[in-house]
């Protein structure tokens, strides 16, 4: 295995020629064998770190949520369905790139008005903690309204409740608070 790597490293063969060869070769192979078994080490390896490190585990579970955030907001922006309405391979590629432009135009635009609400926030003397900006997030559809109104209700700031209406209503959308 150290010749494949030092042959890689010499621009000998190439990564993607190695890799087609394994492929073809049967399971017999003796190179093709000891990668399997350095990929079974590998995955124990990380396997028992997994198990051992908490911080590891509470890293991947939130980079996990992240993704599945980002797939519902997918989910919510294409409000027909995931349908591709074509057989067609770039048809169908074309399609889940322009769901991806519509949803980042739309995160972009959510982080620009979160980004006046919190200047108007502070300036207002509301205290943005950590906490609280934490639980902010682009992808915010309609009916979320403040996404961190969890996280501000009840906390009080200037005798006011932070997140409620002046007139002690409900909770402001995000665009309540923005527009005054």
């Amino acid at each position: 295995m150290m010749q494949v790597v030092l042959s890689i490293q010499a621009g000998k063969i190439l990564p993607s020629t190695l890799l087609r060869k394994l492929g073809s070769h049967s399971r017999q192979n003796r190179l093709n064998r000891a990668f399997r078994e350095l990929g079974r080490v590998v995955r124990t390896l990380f396997l028992l770190r997994y198990i051992s490190e908490a911080d590891l585990r509470r890293s991947i579970r939130t980079e996990t949520t992240k993704v599945e955030s980002y797939n519902d907001f997918l989910d919510w922006v294409g409000f027909g369905g995931p349908v591709l309405k074509s057989d067609d391979p770039v048809e169908q590629e074309k399609q889940v790139k322009y769901m991806d432009l519509v949803a980042n135009v739309i995160m972009l635009h959510n982080v620009h008005d979160l980004t006046g609400i919190l200047a108007d926030m502070e300036a207002e003397g509301w205290r943005l903690t950590r906490e609280l900006l934490a639980g902010l997030s682009p992808y915010i559809s309609v009916g979320q309204g403040w996404p961190v109104k969890a996280a501000i209700a009840g906390r009080s700031q200037g005798g006011r409740r932070v997140g409620s209406n002046k007139g002690g209503g409900g909770e402001k959308s995000y665009a309540q608070v923005r527009s005054g």
